[in-house]
């Protein structure tokens, strides 16, 4: 391809072709594998800088509009995710078992994450934590959003159960 061989940018639209970590990190303009780190780092639950996978191709969950750079097992039986939703999209509602919650960590943009009936919104910075057996559902409206998550305990659940489907 011509763009290419002349070192200019890809001219083509995300949607013409399949959206890479690249183009996430262009659209935030930070650092956040670093930012992910720090995280785990002050949670207490990451022994070794730098051993976290991030997909160049980001991952996709059935049903979930979410594009997923990280999904990885920690030492302990966490289960951490970063996941990417453009703008006006959203993923499934779901709960989780009983031994489960879900923290929240909005590295970039923002969203609103639906529980029950009500709209929390997750600014740049902030985090929130589902508790057990809660139904939730992420979402963003006209920014796009850069979220970390981290499912404690998950470990401790067969990998086909940790995300039960609800209908609200």
């Amino acid at each position: 391809m011509l763009e290419r061989d002349l070192g200019l940018k890809d001219l083509r639209t995300p949607e013409a072709r399949e959206l890479t970590s690249l183009d996430i990190q262009e659209i935030f303009e930070i650092d956040y594998r670093q930012l992910v780190e720090d995280i785990l780092n002050k949670a207490d639950i990451f022994q070794t800088r730098g051993q976290l996978t991030f997909f160049h191709i980001p991952k996709r969950h059935k049903g979930s509009e979410a594009y997923y750079l990280v999904e990885e097992m920690l030492n302990g039986g966490h289960i951490v995710y970063l996941s990417y939703l453009k703008p006006d999209s959203k993923t499934t509602v779901h709960k989780h078992p009983d031994s489960i919650t879900e923290s929240y960590f909005q590295l970039a943009g923002s969203s609103f994450l639906k529980l029950d009936n009500n709209f929390l919104e997750l600014r740049q910075g902030y985090a929130l934590t589902v508790l057990q057996d809660a139904p939730h559902q992420l979402i963003t409206r006209d920014a796009p959003s850069l979220t970390f998550i981290i499912m404690r305990n998950a470990g401790l659940v067969q990998p086909e159960k940790l995300h039960i489907p609800v209908v609200l």
